[in-house]
């Protein structure tokens, strides 16, 4: 049985309380029957993206594992092993496979449509403990080079310099303003444009 998760808020300036984090019902049986692995569900509305997401202690073990660490080709739609499963980390990131079939995080590419970027901006995404929403900012295909995975950011300074850099890198503009303060999601797969290409798929969380 997994245990609540306490968490410290403050209150105006000094004040101090814990806030304890219940798991959901829902997650509760998933971890319980399923896999103590899963850590939250991604919905985006309008696409086949409808898949629980899980993280190893690895970024390898669910490259080819299913959500019941079953060998599967497809693997699983998991969270990078350095963010933390309560999902409160400033940039959270997904990977998926880019499968023939469709599923999986197949339907990413087709944020490279701009009608498509613009239908379909919204990621829900069900932590262990509630439902969070996302809103897609940028969108572009890039290779191994640039480190869009970055996860620690030394400085303020740091993180806005990288903010800056995936919102100028997207294929299309947004009114969407992105700064120190802000949790990211990204999202990222394969692409074949060339060779080592990714499609990487950015959000900044709005509820």
């Amino acid at each position: 049985m997994t245990r609540p998760i306490k968490e410290q808020k403050t209150i105006e300036d000094d004040i101090v309380v814990e806030v304890e984090k219940v798991i959901t019902e829902k997650f509760q049986f998933l971890l319980d029957e399923v896999n103590q692995d899963i850590v939250g569900w991604i919905t985006i509305p309008g696409t086949v993206i409808d898949y629980p997401v899980v993280k190893g202690e690895d970024n390898d073990f669910y490259l080819d594992r299913n959500v019941n660490k079953r060998k599967a080709r497809a693997g699983s739609i998991f969270m990078d092993f350095r963010n933390s499963r309560v999902n409160d980390d400033i940039h959270t990131i997904l990977y998926g496979h880019n499968m023939k079939d469709g599923s999986m995080f197949k339907e990413l590419i087709n944020f490279k449509d701009e009608y498509f970027f613009n239908k379909f901006r919204v990621i829900e995404y069900h932590n262990l403990y509630e439902q969070t929403e996302w809103e897609i900012f940028s969108v572009y295909v890039t290779n191994t080079d640039f480190y869009y995975i970055e996860t620690d950011f030394s400085t303020n300074s740091d993180y806005q310099l990288f903010l800056d850099s995936i919102v100028k890198r997207s294929l299309f503009e947004t009114d969407i303003e992105v700064m120190v303060g802000d949790q990211i999601m990204t999202l990222s797969t394969c692409d074949y444009d060339f060779e080592d290409a990714r499609l990487v798929v950015h959000a900044k969380k709005v509820k």
